[in-house]
């Protein structure tokens, strides 16, 4: 969007004959309120690409629909990170995890969709060994898909929950209303 991107790291290198950037060693970057953190950095200037590598933690602000609500930080992170322009896509990989008003997701692989040329989060997607860790529950499927309008949070591939007061609680797919405490259960 408009707004300029700024970076620090201890090591920066500019090829331009490749017009890549790499920056390594304590990498920051960010843009308005949106942060991202590596150890290894790369940007692709012709394409936009964004490639970074070791300890990748991103930080996305939010404003909730109930306008009383002060803003929320969503916090992303993963070994390894990919951002595809063309698609408004950014994919973690490798020990994966997001964290948002008290709800905690771990996977193998995390998709972000982000609304077209802005910082704002469309949609979330977690595949691979996904646990979701919310209050008194947890959750364990093979795919979870947040959707943020919605502040719903989608388990399914075998999902299970089981509740410490309640007990265990599965179906074909289960479905958390975030800041509700309730879940939709599908046969």
């Amino acid at each position: 969007n408009e707004q300029p991107v700024f970076g620090t790291a201890e090591k920066m290198r500019y090829k331009s004959t490749l017009g890549r950037l790499e920056l390594s060693k304590a990498v920051r970057m960010w843009q308005g309120k949106e942060v991202l953190f590596a150890d290894q950095l790369t940007v692709l200037k012709k394409t936009g690409e964004i490639m970074a590598e070791g300890k990748v933690r991103t930080v996305f602000s939010r404003l909730p629909k109930d306008e009383k609500e002060s803003e929320e930080k969503i916090e992303i992170g993963g070994e390894k990170l990919s951002f595809n322009p063309p698609e408004n896509r950014l994919v973690f990989e490798q020990a994966c995890w997001f964290k948002s008003k008290g709800v905690e997701l771990k996977s193998d692989r995390v998709a972000v969709l982000l609304l077209e040329k802005t910082t704002t989060i469309k949609q979330v997607e977690a595949e691979g060994k996904v646990t979701i860790t919310e209050e008194l529950r947890e959750g364990k499927g093979e795919k979870a898909l947040y959707d943020l309008e919605q502040e719903t949070m989608v388990l399914t591939g075998k999902p299970k929950v089981v509740d410490k007061q309640k007990g265990v609680i599965e179906g074909d797919k289960l479905t958390f209303r975030l800041g509700e405490g309730r879940i939709k259960v599908e046969n």
